[in-house]
């Protein structure tokens, strides 16, 4: 499970932002433990970068057919560095 992965990087110094739309306190609270945590208002779609020049996108709502999922994943320093940094930034700062 995703838990148990986050576990071993946070181990190794790896640093975890979790940006979303918390409903489960307890489960907020359990990630915490491994990342640091900000609830956001509405999240449409999700955004992950690894180490600066890697990022996954996905572009499906909850509540979607998952017949409809769809993500992308790219290999792009600069995409990440002058797009998805910055709009995540923006996200981190607006969360609490």
């Amino acid at each position: 499970n995703h838990y148990k992965s986050m576990k071993k990087l946070k181990k190794r110094g790896v640093s975890i932002r979790i940006a979303a739309p918390i409903k489960n306190t307890a489960v907020a609270k359990t990630l915490g433990e491994v990342a640091t945590v900000r609830h956001i208002d509405k999240a449409k779609g999700r955004v992950c970068t690894i180490d600066g020049d890697s990022m996954l996108i996905g572009l499906t709502e909850d509540d979607a057919h998952e017949t409809q999922h769809v993500a992308f994943w790219a290999h792009s320093p600069y995409a990440i560095r002058n797009s998805i940094s910055s709009f995540f930034e923006s996200v981190w700062k607006s969360g609490r």
